[in-house]
């Protein structure tokens, strides 16, 4: 045992390690366009595989059947909790508030006369 609790090298450097890994952890909250024109609105840590996986039909039995799926809006969270939170939300939002969302970055938006 080394004086004092002094961490070695390699303790230093496996702690460096899960720390990056910790705080490069991003989970998003996305929006999906499918071809009935409807909206999928889900939460995932990878977001290029699963926008891939909805296009191969191996995500969701919703989008499997409104195919091809387009993503068009996502928003990045530091905690898969918010991203779910987010999600939840969106999904009791109106078709129209998605839009201006995805549109305007914003749920409302009001013309400028």
């Amino acid at each position: 045992m080394q004086a004092h609790n002094v961490p070695t090298e390699q303790e230093v450097i496996i702690v460096f390690i899960i720390n990056s890994y910790i705080f490069t952890m991003c989970f998003y909250t996305y929006i999906l366009l499918c071809s009935d024109n409807s909206f999928y609105v889900g939460h995932t840590s990878n977001l290029q595989e699963r926008v891939k996986n909805h296009q191969n039909g191996a995500a969701s039995i919703y989008t499997k059947k409104r195919r091809p799926v387009k993503l068009v809006y996502f928003e990045k969270f530091d905690s898969k909790e918010n991203a779910i939170n987010r999600e939840k939300q969106l999904k009791g939002w109106s078709k129209i508030k998605k839009i201006n969302l995805i549109k305007f970055g914003h749920p409302f938006h009001y013309l400028n006369k």
